[in-house]
C-alpha cells in the first residue's frame, strides 16, 4: 500500500512539475523599454551569433554596453558601431578571453570602471566539440574536457564571482540585478557526438539553477539578484548554420526573437528559459503499393482476453505533394559505416508507451510518438498529443468521393501531411476515446493544433547504414512492418514465431506500423516502440521485416 501511494504520489510530482515548467519558463512576456533603457549591461561572445544578436536588442532599449569577446577588432568594427546606430547610450569594447580567471576578473573592473556598476550579466561565450566521443583517445578526451570546461564553465562561474557584489550594489528603481547564463538543450537532452559539450553545458545549468536558490534565501542577496538559464536549441546565426545540414535550417528558431525571449526572461526572473525552434520534422517509412481493402488482424493476449490490433498501416503509391515533406536524409548523413555506435537506444527520452487497443491506429500512435520525442529534443518539454486527432485527419486525406469515414487504418503519407497541415492537439483536449474514432473532433482541438505542426519530413532509403546513421543522430524513424503468413501459426500456438529472411508475407492484410527508436548491431535488430502499451515497451524487430522502400 506505501509503495502505491509512493507511486501516486511521485506521478502527481512529476506531473505538476512538467505543469509548472510549461506555464512557467514558456511565455515570453512583453519588454517595456522603460525596464532597460540606461541599464549598464556586459555580454560576452557578443562578437558572433546569439550574442551579437543580443548585443543589438539591448542597444535598441538605449543601454550602457560592455561587449566582450576574443576578437577586439569585431567587436570594435562592427559589432560597436552597430550598436550605436541602433541607439546605444553608450558602447565598450574589452577583449576577453573566458578560459582565464584574471581575464574575468579584469572584465568585471573595467566594466565598474566605465559605468560605476553592472546591471545585467549576459554570459554567452562557448567553444563547442562536435565529434563522436571514441574518436579520440583518452588523453585527448581529457584535454579538451578540461578546456571546454574551462571555457564554458569556469568562464561563467569566475565572471560571475567577480560581478557579484557589483550586481548587488547595483538594484535600482527596485528592479533586482540580473544575472542570464546562455547555455544549450545538449545540457539536458544527451546528444550523440556532444559529448563534451553537453557536460560543460550541465554544469552550466546545474551551477546556476542552484545558485538562483541560494540567492532567494541569503538574506544579502533576497531580491536583489536573480538568474536565468536561456536552454537554446538550433537558432538561425551564421555560425549555426554553418555547421548545420541545409535540409534541417527550417527547424532553426528565429534570431531575434530567441534574443527578445531571452531578454524578458532575465527582465522577469524566469529561472529557465527554454528557446523553441519553429517546429518539428518527422522522418517516417512508406511503400509503392496500390492501395486495397485491409481485413482486419488481431493478436490476442490469451490471459486477459485483450486484442492488439496487427494491422493499421494503408498501403498507398500516393506520396506527399509538397517537396519539404519528402526531402531527401542521404544530404545530412554524418556516420560513415565505420564510425556508427555499436548500439543506439533514443528510448529514454520517449514519452510513455501507449496503447492503440483493438482500433488501427497504429500509424497515428507511432507518428504521436515521433513528435513527442522530436518536441521534447527541441523544446525541453514533454507533451502528450492526440492520436484520435491525428488518426482522424489522417483518414480523411485518403477518402475517396462518397466515401464514407471507418476505422480502416491510414497511410503513413496522409499522416504527414495532415501533421504539416492541421497539426495535432493535445491529448487532454481530445482523449483517446475509441467509442469517437470516427468521430470529428471539436474546433478548438483544430485551434489548439495550429501550435503543434511539422514543417519538414525526410526521406531515407532502405538502406542499413543510413537508417542507423538517422538514429545514431538522434532521430527516430516511424516505419511499416511486413506481416508474415507464419503469423497464423499463432492462432493454434498462441506465440508469434520470428519470420524467416526468405519469408512470404501476407499482402492482403496490411502492415503494421512502429516507431524506431534505435538498434543493436549485437543483435541484428531495430529497437520498436509499439503501441500495444507498457508491456510491449522492449521490443526488437530483425531488420529484414522493413516492408518500406523508402523512409521518410
Amino acid at each position: 500500500m506505501a509503495e502505491i501511494l509512493i507511486s501516486v504520489a511521485l506521478f502527481l510530482f512529476i506531473y505538476l512539475l512538467s505543469y509548472y515548467i510549461y506555464k512557467t519558463y514558456f511565455y515570453v512576456a512583453s519588454i517595456k523599454p522603460a525596464k532597460l533603457k540606461n541599464k549598464r549591461v556586459i555580454i560576452t561572445g557578443a562578437s558572433r551569433g546569439i550574442g551579437e544578436e543580443l548585443a543589438y536588442e539591448y542597444a535598441r532599449y538605449n543601454c550602457r554596453i560592455v561587449l566582450a569577446a576574443r576578437s577586439i577588432d569585431i567587436l570594435k568594427n562592427k559589432v560597436a558601431e552597430q550598436c550605436r546606430s541602433l541607439g546605444a547610450a553608450q558602447v565598450e569594447c574589452v577583449e576577453f578571453d573566458a578560459s582565464k580567471e584574471q581575464a574575468c576578473i579584469e572584465l568585471i573592473k573595467q566594466t565598474v570602471k566605465y559605468y560605476q556598476g553592472i546591471d545585467i550579466l549576459v554570459l554567452n561565450h562557448t567553444a563547442a566539440i562536435y565529434e563522436p566521443f571514441f574518436d579520440s583517445d583518452i588523453k585527448t578526451n581529457i584535454e579538451n574536457m578540461k578546456n571546454l570546461m574551462n571555457v564554458n564553465f569556469f568562464g561563467y562561474f569566475n565572471t560571475t564571482m567577480a560581478a557579484l557584489p557589483y550586481l548587488d550594489g547595483s538594484v535600482t528603481d527596485g528592479q533586482p540585478s540580473q544575472i542570464i547564463a546562455v547555455s544549450s538543450l545538449a545540457g539536458t537532452c544527451p546528444f550523440p557526438q556532444t559529448t563534451i559539450y553537453g557536460t560543460t553545458k550541465h554544469a552550466v545549468q546545474g551551477f546556476f539553477l542552484n545558485l538562483s536558490r541560494e540567492l532567494r534565501i541569503c538574506e544579502a542577496y533576497q531580491n536583489r539578484v536573480t538568474t536565468t538559464v536561456a536552454m537554446l536549441g538550433l537558432i538561425g546565426t551564421d555560425e549555426a548554420l554553418k555547421k548545420t545540414n541545409k535540409n534541417i535550417h527550417c527547424l532553426a528558431a528565429d534570431v531575434r526573437k530567441t534574443a527578445q525571449a531571452i531578454i524578458a526572461a532575465g527582465i522577469y526572473g524566469q529561472t529557465r528559459s527554454f528557446a523553441k525552434s519553429k517546429k518539428a520534422n518527422i522522418y517516417f517509412a512508406t511503400n509503392n503499393s496500390s492501395l486495397r481493402k485491409i481485413t482486419q488482424t488481431y493478436l490476442q493476449d490469451r490471459k486477459t482476453g485483450q486484442r492488439f490490433r496487427l494491422n493499421g498501416d494503408q498501403e498507398t503509391s500516393y506520396m506527399p505533394e509538397k517537396e519539404c515533406l519528402r526531402q531527401d536524409f542521404t544530404q545530412c548523413v554524418k556516420y560513415t559505416p565505420s564510425h556508427l555506435p555499436e548500439k543506439v537506444d533514443l528510448r529514454p527520452w520517449m514519452t510513455e508507451i501507449e496503447n492503440q487497443s483493438s482500433i488501427s491506429s497504429c500509424t497515428a500512435n507511432a507518428m504521436a510518438g515521433a513528435y513527442e520525442y522530436l518536441n521534447y529534443k527541441s523544446t525541453g518539454n514533454q507533451i502528450d498529443v492526440s492520436r484520435l486527432f491525428i488518426y482522424y485527419n489522417s483518414r480523411l486525406k485518403g477518402l475517396k468521393q462518397n466515401q464514407k469515414l471507418a476505422d480502416t487504418g491510414s497511410a503513413i503519407q496522409y499522416a504527414v501531411e495532415s501533421l504539416e497541415e492541421s497539426g495535432v492537439c493535445l491529448e487532454s483536449l481530445w482523449p483517446y476515446d475509441i467509442k469517437k474514432v470516427n468521430a470529428k473532433p471539436i474546433q478548438q482541438c483544430y485551434s489548439e493544433a495550429e501550435e503543434y505542426t511539422i514543417t519538414e519530413a525526410l526521406q531515407v532509403h532502405i538502406d542499413i547504414n543510413e537508417m542507423k546513421s538517422c538514429l545514431a543522430q538522434g532521430f527516430p524513424i516511424i516505419v511499416s512492418l511486413n506481416l508474415y503468413k507464419s503469423f497464423d501459426k499463432a492462432k493454434a500456438k498462441g506465440k508469434v514465431p520470428m519470420p524467416k529472411a526468405n519469408e512470404t508475407s501476407r499482402d492482403s492484410h496490411g502492415r503494421h506500423a512502429v516507431l524506431l527508436s534505435g538498434y543493436s548491431n549485437s543483435s541484428k535488430a531495430f529497437i520498436v516502440r509499439n503501441s500495444w502499451g507498457k508491456g510491449w515497451v522492449s521490443c526488437m524487430v530483425p531488420m529484414y521485416t522493413l516492408h518500406s522502400l523508402y523512409i521518410f
